[in-house]
């Protein structure tokens, strides 16, 4: 499978189960172990999206990240932002597909220095004997100290290291806004044979943004569905234009004649900083995003 049909089945796993968290009022509510990503699952997600985009995650010696709602979205409506962070570092560089394990090695401990509060991130051995390191205890659980976010600031990654991994410190800087999407709200009503133009404000400047759109069937079967790459419609900007219209033409494909759905559109951003480490390169990442469930007249 490509680094595109995967990066789309796993996210479009991760994307469906948080929208059905927070819009369990009218879906049909999922069973608990639909909901049960594992912290490399969720850490595969991201990885594979990075590579996906064309990020040299394959020549990189570490990812340390941090991201507010990206993909995790609140499950309570009084939660408005979701900050998480993760990092996972290899021996060598080398090429983490998914599953990560047992690619991820010990650093010892890491820490992620905010503005308001030091963060000791847990570390995590994988299926497979791989180590990862989250803020979080459980995706989606909201668990775990939160990553307040603070606009424009500098997030400090402390690792103290290892036989295997070299200790460092480095920086990261939060955008001046988040990303918020402004030309629709949720269970907004949307013409299927209409283009679609979306508006957003906030997040980098001169990072790229990617839009993700899916399909979301009114009535879901029980039992997990294993979403396909054709379920989606990505689109990269190099630019954060604020603005894209979908074509009514690629609306129609995705629906596939099947009225009264609805689409969930998500608008991302992943911001990047190599760092040197040892004559190699880790990457510093950041990233926003935010989405809307829209109804299909």
């Amino acid at each position: 499978m490509g680094q595109v049909a995967r990066f789309l089945v796993l996210l479009l796993l991760a994307f469906s189960v948080s929208l059905l968290i927070k819009c369990s009022d009218d879906v049909t509510a999922p069973r608990e172990d639909e909901l049960a990503l594992t912290n490399e699952e969720a850490i595969d997600i991201e990885m594979t999206g990075l590579a996906s985009d064309g990020v040299q995650v394959d020549e990189s010696l570490g990812v340390f990240s941090i991201g507010w709602n990206q993909w995790f979205r609140p499950r309570h409506e009084e939660s408005e932002i979701v900050g998480e962070a993760f990092a996972v570092g290899f021996a060598e560089p080398t090429n983490p597909e998914p599953p990560l394990s047992p690619e991820g090695v010990s650093m010892g401990e890491v820490y992620l220095n905010c503005p308001d509060v030091q963060i000791e991130l847990n570390q995590k051995e994988c299926r497979n004997g791989g180590i990862v390191y989250s803020s979080f205890s459980r995706p989606f659980k909201e668990t775990g100290p939160p990553v307040n976010y603070f606009p424009d600031l500098s997030y400090q990654f402390e690792v103290t290291g290892s036989e295997q991994f070299d200790p460092i410190t480095f920086s990261v800087t939060s955008p001046p806004a988040l990303l918020t999407v402004t030309s629709h709200s949720r269970e907004d009503w949307i013409e299927p044979g209409e283009d679609l133009t979306l508006n957003w404000e906030g997040g980098y400047e001169n990072s790229p943004v990617r839009i993700f759109i899916t399909n979301h069937k009114r009535h879901r079967p029980r039992g997990p569905r294993h979403p396909l790459p054709e379920d989606g419609i990505i689109v990269k900007l190099e630019t954060n234009s604020g603005e894209y219209t979908v074509p009514a033409s690629d609306l129609e494909d995705l629906l596939s004649g099947t009225p009264g759905n609805r689409i969930m559109v998500r608008i991302t951003q992943a911001n990047i900083t190599e760092v040197g480490h040892g004559g190699e390169t880790i990457l510093g990442i950041v990233r926003t995003g935010d989405g809307v469930m829209l109804h299909i007249r």
